[in-house]
């Protein structure tokens, strides 16, 4: 029987979607503000694999992906998708742009060997984890490079995508040392 072990801290991330007037800014200050600095920005793409958001968020979607500076234990991380849900309303009550939903924001991590994303939907690939949020590896970090698996989603499985989180993953592993000898 092995003992408890301590998790090693993760890379809290963000996909944020947002409608073009809105933008990305907003949620951005909110996400900084509730969990440290940015330290690292995808580029803004299109987000065109989907029309699922449109009724509520409009045409023309945008997508960027944000890491955050600091690591963070795991415990009790699920909360981030609850607060992302409290920073979608907010910025959706006094939003110029007029649609009901500016911005979508999907909180999760990553570390040595996986990419986690939190939801409120259940599905048979993800698992209950508690105050009404499911957990599911969107991608794998295998072989010097992130796999996909069936139930990924589309734009998750681009070139693009992956190679950024390729970038977080590298940057994790540099803190990662840092914390690790400084402990």
């Amino acid at each position: 029987m092995g003992g408890l072990r301590t998790p090693l801290p993760v890379q809290l991330i963000a996909g944020l979607i947002a409608h073009p007037a809105e933008g990305f800014d907003r949620a951005r200050a909110a996400l900084s503000d509730a969990w440290g600095p940015v330290d690292m920005e995808s580029p803004v793409w299109p987000f065109d694999f989907t029309d699922y958001y449109e009724d509520e968020m409009g045409a023309g979607l945008l997508r960027q992906f944000v890491a955050f500076e600091r690591l963070i234990p795991p415990d009790g991380l699920h909360r981030s998708k609850l607060l992302s849900n409290d920073i979608e309303a907010r910025i959706a009550a006094d939003s110029p742009s007029g649609v009901a939903r500016p911005v979508n924001i999907d909180p999760g991590y990553l570390c040595h060997s996986k990419l986690v994303l939190f939801s409120t939907k259940d599905f048979s690939h993800r698992i209950y984890i508690a105050d009404s949020i499911f957990a599911e590896i969107t991608l794998v970090y295998s072989g010097n490079a992130f796999a996909t698996h069936p139930w990924t989603f589309p734009d998750y499985k681009t070139e693009q995508y992956r190679n950024f989180f390729a970038l977080v993953r590298s940057a994790y592993v540099r803190k990662l040392g840092l914390y690790e000898s400084s402990a």
